[in-house]
């Protein structure tokens, strides 16, 4: 009798609920509500990990078990701040247990493909139990007031004042009494006799409460909205679906970190912020603390025209699951609007002709193509304002010239300190040996004065190269090191790319040829194989710079540089004992006292095994010799004359390995190339050109420091005489840099004779001679006077004494 009444009332049961999730949209789970999507086995990764008897960190300790630990894991279930948790069940120390741990500290070992639980009906046998012990209509009573079946959690507010009872039953005990407005956490109640009470837990109160309250009492909270927006959002971490707003509702599946959704409402759900999100798992919820909303349209009005490459989706916002506005087709012309970059994806604004309509939307930008001016601006607009102005010019003047720039990502005044370091810039001067300034002597304001260059106590400049080159002062460093003091025509060509470009020609290659001893072919015999060999100097060129990745215009250039134009000894291969061997680019060719340059350059033509080596036909000297350019420089960054003077690129070895020391190197080869491209008509051919950036440049370009003397202004002897030449005593020996000093003569020295002499030659000095003393103190000033205006002033304090 007891079973069939049960039967029929857990059929009423299962009616209501079916009822009450068709009217709220819910799904089931239990009072911790558990989805059955992960069961298996597992072990803890953490060293100690706690087991608490609900899926929450404030619910209470069941026990703390180690690493390694086994586990059973029942199912999982979503907290509401979206973290994972794992039910389980564990032996330990001999007993069993069973709680909830978080799934970050569970590693899963095997998992099972259906999901299972006997909870229903050992819920349904502990209350057939309880019965038993009552008379019928008493356990029918107190079934209706406790028994519960897994139940779906959502969010209600308080109608009105209302009591929560610990049973649900109105002459039960109050628990509380809460006010209009509160929030609480509501599971749908499946009571035996009246399903108007639901099991509830109020949430934000200083002190929350758990019980029964009526139904009557409720509004529950809405777990889903409509689309009212379409805004981009980006993940912030690995973020959980949901089917509703509701972490206990089915879970679609888990959005990983950085990727797009759409947010396309929201709502708040007890206290917390939810959207309703498109994604590429389709449309779902999602809580808001797992996105960042950015920008993913523009107001901005370009007028750029371009070419799809391919067939593109022209996006309702710049997203890859945007809605589609439209296919703009392969070869379509459209008009580029905007530019920019979202969630590391670059974009474009377009609008084009699509069935006589215009379509407007967000199309990737590596599937377009921009016409050769929008390029230009395009790469105008990376450069530093201060860099624009000169670069327009030269646009303008030469419209096939390419201007990229190169973020060094270097502060500007930390460079200039390492590039003045001492020995790592030279300037060529015969000034401090006499000689006068000239276009290749500089003056005294240009030198470096700093410790290793200069010593101020004997006004001797340090000669750091050859006879007459010394350190360079770090103003003139800095001015051959801004790239803004360089473009124009002749001095643009030292951020020429060396390396091989697309836009390398044979036509070029071989009209810098044309007056060269390389202008045609060369047909010589190897040395080593007997064989005659032929071919074009312009064939062997171009696939040199093909092979090594150099610019054919710099490896000519360099060629000719070493040799001339009619060759030399080293390309002859008739040289002394090294006949049938080349060296193009006098790699190895290095002076000696006994002279012997080529001998040594043909020596490592000839010996080796790299590079081609050995060089027995022209062909191996120039591929095996651009080889060798490359990877001394070209291949690791360094490739354009300027980060070869001044290595500014690569990281390893900033203001280091760099290819020469004079600072004016990349400028004065600037030049000559600029001679070589103009003789040969070639400015108008196309050049890319790498030209630095550095953080935080002056406002203006860095100017040379104005032409001066020599900045000796200190002295290098100073004295006191009697009237009969006997020296005084100072108060200290004297030191240049010291300038002041004092003695005591008596009352009957009237008089004293100063006497100094300046550290340069090309100083002067004034306040010497006789000096007339009072009686007390009397200041003496000496003034050294530099041959650049610097003036250091000596004060001696002479006091006379009483009688």
């Amino acid at each position: 009798m007891i079973r069939r009444n049960t039967i029929r009332f857990s059929n009423r049961i299962v009616a209501f609920v079916l009822a009450f999730a068709l009217v709220f949209g819910m799904s089931f789970s239990s009072a911790t509500p558990v989805n059955a999507t992960v069961k298996g086995t597992g072990s803890v990764n953490a060293n100690k990990l706690n087991v608490r008897s609900e899926a929450s960190t404030s619910s209470s300790i069941v026990v703390t078990i180690p690493k390694g630990t086994a586990v059973t894991i029942k199912g999982d279930v979503t907290d509401s701040s979206g973290d994972e948790w794992y039910s389980v069940s564990l032996t330990y120390d001999s007993k069993s247990y069973s709680g909830y741990v978080m799934a970050k500290y569970i590693t899963v070992s095997s998992t099972e493909a259906e999901a299972t639980t006997k909870e229903a009906a050992t819920t349904k046998a502990a209350a057939t139990t309880k019965a038993k012990a009552t008379t019928k209509a008493q356990a029918t009573t107190k079934a209706a007031a406790t028994t519960e079946v897994p139940t779906l959690t959502s969010y209600a507010n308080i109608k009105s004042k209302a009591k929560i009872y610990k049973t649900a039953d109105t002459k039960g005990t109050v628990v509380a009494s809460v006010s209009k407005g509160v929030v609480v956490k509501a599971s749908v109640p499946l009571l035996a006799t009246d399903s108007s009470w639901y099991k509830v837990t109020t949430v934000g109160l200083k002190t929350n409460y758990t019980g029964y309250i009526k139904k009557s009492k409720l509004t529950f909270q809405a777990v889903t909205c409509d689309s009212t927006t379409y805004k981009l959002g980006i993940t912030s971490q690995k973020s959980g679906l949901y089917k509703t707003a509701n972490t206990t509702d089915e879970r679609i599946g888990y959005i990983a970190k950085s990727k797009d959704v759409i947010v396309l409402g929201t709502l708040t759900v007890g206290g917390v912020s939810w959207a309703k999100v498109n994604t590429s798992l389709g449309e779902g919820y999602m809580l808001t603390k797992r996105y960042k909303i950015t920008t993913a349209t523009t107001t901005d009005k370009l007028s750029y025209e371009a070419t799809v490459d391919k067939n593109s989706y022209a996006r309702k916002i710049a997203s890859l699951i945007a809605d589609n506005m439209g296919t703009a087709a392969k070869g379509a012309s459209v008009t580029v609007l905007a530019k920019f970059t979202v969630n590391s994806v670059k974009w474009y604004k377009v609008t084009f002709k699509l069935d006589d309509k215009d379509v407007t939307g967000y199309i990737r930008a590596k599937y377009v193509t921009l016409s050769g001016d929008v390029t230009f601006e395009q790469n105008l607009k990376l450069f530093p304002e201060s860099y624009q102005e000169a670069l327009k010019e030269l646009h303008k003047a030469h419209p096939t010239w390419v201007f990229t720039p190169v973020e060094t990502g270097l502060k500007w005044s930390d460079v200039i300190a390492n590039e003045s370091k001492s020995g790592r810039n030279t300037i060529q001067s015969t000034v401090p040996k006499g000689g006068t300034v000239t276009t290749y002597n500089a003056p005294f304001s240009y030198l470096s004065t700093q410790s290793g260059d200069y010593d101020w106590s004997t006004d001797t400049y340090k000669v750091k190269d050859g006879t007459n080159w010394y350190g360079a002062d770090s103003k003139v460093i800095a001015y051959y090191m801004d790239p803004r003091n360089f473009l124009n025509d002749k001095s643009i060509f030292q951020f020429e790319s060396l390396s091989y470009e697309s836009t390398h020609t044979e036509a070029v290659t071989k009209t810098m040829l044309a007056n060269t001893f390389m202008k045609g072919n060369y047909s010589v015999t190897d040395v080593l194989t007997k064989k005659k060999v032929t071919g074009s100097y312009l064939d062997a060129f171009m696939s040199a710079a093909k092979l090594s990745n150099v610019s054919p215009y710099y490896l000519v250039s360099r060629v000719k540089n070493e040799v001339g134009n009619n060759g030399s000894n080293s390309t002859s291969g008739t040289y002394g004992n090294y006949k049938g061997y080349y060296n193009f680019f006098n790699i190895g060719a290095n002076d000696s006292a006994a002279g012997k340059a080529v001998d040594n350059g043909l020596k490592y033509a000839k010996s080796g095994t790299t590079y081609e080596r050995p060089w027995t036909t022209p062909y191996k000297s120039i591929v095996g010799g651009a080889k060798y350019v490359s990877s001394q420089y070209i291949s690791l960054g360094q490739n354009t004359m300027y980060t070869q003077k001044f290595n500014v690129v690569v990281k390893a070895s900033l203001y280091l390995h760099q290819y020469m020391t004079a600072v004016t190197a990349s400028n004065s080869y600037s030049l000559s190339q600029y001679n070589a491209y103009n003789n040969n008509k070639l400015l108008d051919e196309a050049f890319t050109f790498a030209i630095p950036v550095y953080k935080d440049m002056p406002a203006k370009a860095c100017a040379l420091p104005k032409v001066a003397g020599n900045p000796n202004c200190y002295l290098k002897t100073l004295k006191v005489l009697s009237t009969t030449n006997k020296a005084f005593n100072l108060n200290q020996t004297f030191k240049y840099t010291t300038t002041d000093y004092s003695l005591t003569v008596s009352n009957s020295v009237k008089k004293v004779n100063v006497s100094a002499t300046s550290i340069s030659t090309r100083a002067t000095v004034t306040g010497t001679g006789s000096q007339s003393l009072e009686v007390g103190d009397n200041v003496v000033t000496v003034i050294c006077t530099a041959g650049n205006g610097d003036v250091k002033k000596y004060n001696i304090t002479i006091t006379r004494l009483k009688e």
